[in-house]
């Protein structure tokens, strides 16, 4: 049946599942007892397993000293993360995380493993897994077995190696038939940068006039290919420029004393996490590093007048924090807080310029 469902791209192994079966038809829910298997666009293929779950104890503080894995019988949805002659199959839930191995068309089952404490404290592993993947996944030219852990990346590596050894022209690497890449894009933006600046004139702080420039540029952002696409680093460039003149009070008047001209290329490398709302829009935050190189760096003092501030640096460095909006991550609305960077060489006037962004982008 091809239905909406409610993608709520799912950190566990979900239980019960929300759907229409038109767009503005009622919201209604599936689980395990009414469906054996479902997909969601071109993500992932879940299905329905009923088998003995082994408690592996990996996330659990206290392990015990029985090196046995009890199991426990349930039925739940799996998640398929590769597909091949042999197929491995993740569960996450229950505080736990248990990977299932399916040969051919045969019914997936859970690969057993326990953490357990020895007589001197240390964590031993049952690598019973190891075992299983012997048994039914034979080939010469896989992986050493010895080498293989109790993980994702690990066993796909496994499973990939004996698909290839038994067909040399096996895709081992999709999911649901899509291949999982890294995408990287270009996106073009535009907005307004507000700058703010102060500096010290006969050790008092003055501040100038705050100002907004129009701000242009690219960014280059790679979604990560693990995730459910809600990870990437990203780079960008971007040119803004600020002029403004600092101020004092006298005779009940601003008298100008100084004035800053500054343009400037602001390069930006980052990551981005994606927290989805639903299927297509997200939030997201970005964190990263920013390089500054002032094209243009003039300070110029008015006569009688003498700053603390003597020769701008023509290189800044400094960090930054943002959140915004997307919608399919092909347009954004966006914020950025650029933290205090020092522009003058002596270190007696540090952290004075701060600097404050939003901006519009698009996908190219």
């Amino acid at each position: 049946m091809v239905c909406y469902i409610k993608n709520k791209r799912w950190l566990s192994s979900p239980d019960r599942v929300s759907y229409q079966t038109k767009k503005n038809s009622e919201v209604e829910v599936f689980d395990t007892s009414s469906v054996s298997e479902f997909k969601v666009g071109n993500g992932p293929l879940f299905i329905r397993v009923t088998a003995d779950f082994p408690v592996t104890n990996q996330f659990k503080k206290d392990k015990g000293t029985n090196p046995k894995p009890s199991l426990q019988n349930k039925t739940v949805f799996v998640e398929r993360l590769n597909n091949g002659k042999a197929s491995l199959y993740v569960f996450k839930g229950d505080g736990d995380r248990v990977y299932l191995l399916q040969v051919d068309q045969d019914k997936p089952f859970p690969l057993l493993y326990k953490q357990y404490i020895s007589r001197i404290n240390d964590i031993h592993e049952n690598n019973i897994f190891r075992r299983q993947l012997l048994e039914h996944l034979s080939c010469e030219s896989a992986n050493d077995i010895q080498t293989v852990e109790y993980n994702e990346t690990s066993l796909k590596s496994y499973v990939e190696s004996y698909n290839r050894c038994m067909d040399p022209t096996d895709d081992a690497a999709t999911v649901g038939g899509k291949e999982r890449k890294a995408k990287t894009r270009l996106l073009v933006f535009g907005g307004l940068m507000g700058y703010k600046f102060q500096t010290i004139i006969y050790s008092t702080d003055v501040d100038f006039e705050r100002k907004i420039s129009p701000t242009l540029g690219l960014e280059m952002e790679t979604i990560l290919p693990f995730n459910n696409n809600k990870w990437s680093i990203f780079v960008s460039g971007q040119y803004a420029s600020f002029t403004s003149n600092g101020t004092e009070d006298a005779n009940m008047m601003k008298v100008k004393v100084a004035k800053i001209e500054l343009s400037q290329c602001i390069f930006n490398l980052g990551g981005r996490h994606y927290m989805f709302i639903n299927d297509k829009s997200s939030i997201f935050i970005d964190l990263g590093a920013v390089f500054d190189y002032n094209i243009k760096a003039e300070y110029e003092d008015m006569p009688g007048y003498i700053s603390i501030l003597s020769n701008i640096h023509r290189v800044n460095f400094g960090g930054f924090g943002g959140f915004g909006y997307s919608i399919g991550q092909k347009y954004y609305l966006s914020a950025k807080l650029y933290l205090s960077t020092s522009i003058n060489r002596d270190v007696m006037d540090v952290r004075n310029l701060e600097r404050f962004e939003v901006a519009a982008k698009i996908k190219l």
